[in-house]
């Protein structure tokens, strides 16, 4: 295994050696004897030691599982939406989870109450059991969607990752979302 050197300040005092004999890491003050007996000056002279800040890139590998990682993230994300809505018969319903819960709760019991309040809090009477329904309904419709788009993105993910012209960079800038929709002309 090659050593590598990197300073662990900017004022380039210390160095800590990574990857000698045993793969251990090292921390070295200049002007310490291990500074020369460990060969620190003289990669110091030829220009080998990496700057404090460096941080090593990632792999092709690492930049996947880091953007198929980001998949996950965004799909849990837009499931816990707390402004969440669903149109029903041209109501808007908030579908956050804590209205998730409620509107299964009342399934489970098969029952409706006398009105629900739509999203911008206005108390819709009557309320029935068919309406909760479909509320439900579009809430499930909503979820899907939501698993299909992430689905879609591990599917373009892997094939921008099977391209040959693949690299990090395209990787890293790939984007984790909803398709933008052009303006109207």
């Amino acid at each position: 295994m090659e050593k590598t050197y990197q300073y662990t300040d900017a004022k380039k005092t210390t160095v800590r050696t990574i990857g000698c004999e045993t793969g251990a890491s090292e921390t070295i003050p200049k002007r310490h004897r291990f500074w020369y007996e460990k060969g620190v000056d003289k990669a110091e002279k030829e220009g080998l030691i990496l700057p404090c800040d460096y941080v090593k890139p990632p792999t092709l590998e690492e930049a996947y599982q880091l953007k198929y990682s980001d998949i996950n993230t965004w799909r849990d994300r837009e499931e816990a939406k707390q402004s969440a809505t669903v149109t029903v018969d041209g109501v808007a319903y908030d579908a956050d989870p804590a209205s998730r819960t409620k509107i299964q709760s009342y399934l489970a019991a098969d029952f409706a109450p006398e009105f629900w309040t739509s999203a911008d809090n206005r108390d819709i009477k009557p309320f029935s059991l068919t309406t909760l329904k479909a509320i439900q309904s579009a809430i499930l419709s909503k979820g899907f969607e939501i698993h299909a788009r992430q689905r879609q993105l591990k599917s373009e993910l892997d094939a921008l990752k099977a391209s040959k012209s693949v690299t990090v960079k395209k990787i890293q800038a790939f984007v984790v979302d909803w398709p933008t929709v052009p303006p109207a002309a």
